[in-house]
């Protein structure tokens, strides 16, 4: 059967990152330009369904999965080993700089990008109406890192400043608070081995990276100026405990810094525990419900800081305007975030159809606008001992 043809963008899109991952129907499709040429193969890794999209690319052509390290080539989609299975390729063509590719998986013997293209320039598809291309991942990386920023602008500037990080992630942050701090010591912790190899790159110059897991923090490592965590702490449960814990990790007149996502009453978060209630993923999660009231109310922090021996304290709300594409990237927002605590839970399959369900649930809910808005609750406190 021949393929339609679908126009995803320019090679310049793809070179840049513009265009690294396209929707149609119901296949996801991650790009890539290797040695020369672009490739197509399907978003989703068998393991857990993880995103491959922005995976690192090896010099032999196979892209590794972000959260467990699974490889998949690039030209034919076999997993490098024998029990990693295969993901779908995808055909492409390149005509006057732009680029398509069939709306269909390739044959497992069809090698070629030049199997079964239409035979003359004007038979290729001129519009784009049936492909989303999503900027997410760039757009949204910078969108999530402005808490941060406004987290750190909080933290007092001292000398020569012993400094934690929770919830590092890829330390690509945690330098910029090591840099801003002029901190002698920096210290990031992740239990993700993933994200921390790509830590190496920014490790050094007394910052360095440990794997663990947060909530056995501070263990033996001794105390702190500054304790920060941005977007971790909403994980772990009983804050009234965690937070006592923490205080016990800070040297005298040391910092504590955490900002946490509250968004917990939007449709985005009320309709992932909704769904999480609807057979079969009742079953096969256990009775398992994300947990909304783990995050307490700004003003029960504040309580908390005070009763913990806090000489100073700033503790806010604060909402953050993200102006999305369309409501479609409210999906794609929360699938890296509170979606991740139901896909390690559920199978590759039964998670899909959680997707599936969670989508047709939650689009009629928001408001089909473009651009549209997405507000985003967070909680962002200081203080000092």
């Amino acid at each position: 059967m021949v393929p339609e043809w679908l126009r995803i963008g320019s090679r310049a899109d793809l070179e840049t990152g513009r265009v690294r991952r396209v929707i149609f129907g119901r296949q996801a499709v991650a790009l890539f330009v290797w040695n020369g040429a672009v490739c197509a193969i399907g978003d989703e890794c068998p393991h857990r369904g993880t995103s491959l999209a922005h995976g690192d690319v090896s010099d032999d052509g196979y892209v590794a999965c972000s959260q467990h390290g699974w490889e998949y080539s690039l030209t034919t989609g076999c997993g490098r080993q024998a029990f990693e299975g295969r993901v779908p390729t995808f055909l492409v063509r390149e005509h006057s700089g732009e680029i398509f590719i069939a709306d269909r998986p390739a044959r497992r013997d069809a090698v070629s990008n030049d199997a079964a293209l239409p035979q003359t320039p004007d038979a290729m598809p001129t519009e784009t109406t049936s492909v989303w291309n999503p900027d997410q991942y760039e757009r949204f990386r910078h969108e999530r890192s402005l808490p941060f920023f406004d987290l750190l602008s909080l933290v007092e500037k001292r000398p020569a400043m012993r400094v934690v990080d929770l919830g590092c992630g890829t330390g690509e942050l945690t330098r910029r608070l090591h840099r801003t701090l002029g901190a002698q010591e920096t210290l990031g912790i992740d239990n993700s081995e993933t994200m921390l190899a790509r830590s190496a790159d920014v490790a050094g110059d007394g910052l360095r990276f440990d794997r663990d897991d947060i909530a056995k923090f501070p263990g033996d490592r001794g105390t702190f100026d500054v304790v920060f965590t941005n977007a971790a702490l909403q994980w772990l449960p009983d804050h009234t405990t965690l937070f006592a814990r923490l205080r016990t990790a800070l040297a005298p007149g040391g910092q504590l810094a955490v900002q946490m996502p509250t968004n917990y009453d939007h449709p985005s978060h009320t309709v992932a525990a909704d769904v999480a209630a609807e057979e079969p993923f009742r079953s096969a999660l256990g009775g398992y419900v994300r947990a909304d009231d783990v995050v307490l109310a700004p003003e029960a922090y504040a309580s908390l800081l005070f009763k913990l021996g806090f000489a100073r304290q700033h503790v806010r709300l604060q909402v953050y305007a993200h102006s999305l594409d369309d409501r479609t990237q409210v999906i794609e927002w929360v699938r890296g975030t509170l979606l991740t605590d139901y896909e390690k839970r559920l199978p590759s399959d039964l998670f899909a159809s959680f997707l599936a369900r969670y989508r047709e649930r939650l689009l009629p809910q928001l408001e089909d606008t473009r651009p549209y808005f997405y507000p985003f609750k967070r909680v962002l406190m200081w203080a000092a001992l």
